[in-house]
């Protein structure tokens, strides 16, 4: 595999050098430059994966450099490193599409991050490009996503169940991508081959009868049924009869409802459970695995870009941080949709939090609230003035009343408390 090439540009030989040691140390090739000129000549030549660019330099500035290559239309991302205090036309850049970027003087972990996460978003913009020219797909939605704990542990369950036959039945909430699980399975099962045949689940008779007519004896077959808790009892029963004469495929059923539960309820046929739940799967929520947003969301935009004919190449911090505060009552399936919304509304290369749907922000904002706490959404003043009454009509609780040993508790003067007391209106309380 060939290494990432990371183009340099600065007119101080230190920041070169440093910028030159920290990228080799990461395994990358390095071109340098030490004017704009000679960085537009190195650019063309080797078409970096990244470029790491000084705001101001000789010959020709790094905004002017950033200019050219745009019109050259080489996308690779742009890191801008700017003077401390002086970054405005960095800021500038980056409404037009720059990646990121770090002021002087830097860090090296700084460095390390940045040039890796532009890498990262190199890498997807590339599979992208493919796309584009005829060369192997990227991943569709079928594919699951996710480094997390919960996710590994899934995935491994998966490959547990494409070992046997038995049916399995795959439990979580609405968007916790039941529906990818079920064709990951079947997938896994058949590499790739057999027949996937999807049933609904409808309250209604005719509806469902017409449904499960589509249950066949086929070789290499999954037949999947989705949201079986919407069955009726009638509805359950004309299953577990058509189940029970039909065999020869791989079944596998989805929930978003405990149906262990309504089966202790009464309101599901315990036969019918035992028939489709040999094996179970049951599926995280999105902020079970928040370590995984960042991963998911890449994901979608490779998958929105093309959509989109666009080519957004990731997030800033902020937006991330945004996007990792939320709860996802609607988890992975209300992610994509906050991404397409932000993605509709970018014209830049990055996704920022001006993008965001207006909903992700009054919900951060509500789950930070705690309805028991009594100091919530309260400037500083007032919680301290709520306090202070408070603790106030406590002590002179405790003490019957009497002002001389409250204010002695309180460790302030007597007409101090006087003072307080008749801030807060507790004067009349008191007599």
């Amino acid at each position: 595999m060939s290494k990432y090439r990371v183009l340099i540009a600065d007119d101080e030989e230190g920041v070169r050098d440093l910028c030159s040691a920290i990228a080799e140390d990461e395994g990358y090739e390095v071109i340098t430059a030490s004017d704009g000129l000679e960085a537009i000549q190195k650019i063309k030549q080797t078409l970096p994966d990244v470029i790491l660019l000084d705001v101001r330099m000789p010959e020709m500035d790094g905004m002017e450099v950033f200019q050219r290559i745009k019109e050259d239309l080489i996308d690779s991302p742009v890191i801008f490193v700017t003077a401390f205090g002086s970054s405005d036309l960095a800021i500038d850049a980056m409404k037009q599409g720059a990646y990121n970027y770090i002021t002087k003087p830097f860090d090296i972990d700084e460095i390390r991050i940045v040039l890796k996460k532009a890498l990262e978003l190199r890498k997807l913009t590339n599979e992208v490009t493919k796309l584009r020219s005829g060369q192997p797909d990227v991943p569709d939605e079928v594919e699951l996503v996710g480094t997390s704990q919960v996710m590994q542990d899934l995935f491994k369950n998966i490959g547990r169940c494409a070992k046997n036959d038995a049916p399995i039945l795959i439990q979580g909430e609405s968007g916790t991508e039941s529906d990818q699980v079920a064709r990951t399975i079947h997938r896994k099962t058949f590499n790739e081959k057999g027949t996937f045949v999807e049933i609904s689940c409808y309250e209604d008779k005719e509806s469902f009868s017409s449904e499960i007519d589509k249950i066949k004896p086929l070789i290499d077959s999954t037949i999947y049924i989705k949201d079986i808790h919407l069955l009726t009892s009638e509805c359950q029963s004309i299953l577990l009869k058509k189940l029970s004469e039909t065999g020869g495929f791989r079944l596998i059923t989805s929930t978003t409802k405990d149906v262990s539960q309504k089966v202790k309820e009464s309101s599901f046929n315990e036969e019918l459970f035992f028939k489709i739940g040999a094996v179970r799967i049951m599926l995280p929520n999105l902020n079970e695995r928040i370590e995984d947003i960042e991963e998911l969301g890449n994901f979608f935009l490779q998958q929105l870009n093309k959509k989109y004919g666009k080519n957004v190449k990731g997030f800033t911090s902020d937006t991330l941080e945004i996007l990792k505060q939320y709860n996802w009552p609607g988890n992975v399936n209300e992610l994509k949709n906050a991404i397409t919304h932000s993605m509709i509304s970018t014209n830049n290369g990055l996704i920022t939090k001006e993008n965001l749907p207006p909903f992700l922000f009054a919900k951060v904002i509500e789950q930070k609230v705690d309805p028991n706490d009594i100091y919530s959404g309260l400037t500083l003043t007032n919680a301290v003035k709520r306090f202070e009454t408070n603790y106030i009509k406590k002590t002179l609780k405790i003490h019957n009343g009497n002002k001389t040993k409250t204010a002695q508790t309180l460790g302030i003067s007597r007409r101090s408390l006087f003072n307080k007391m008749r801030s807060y209106e507790l004067l009349d309380e008191s007599s």
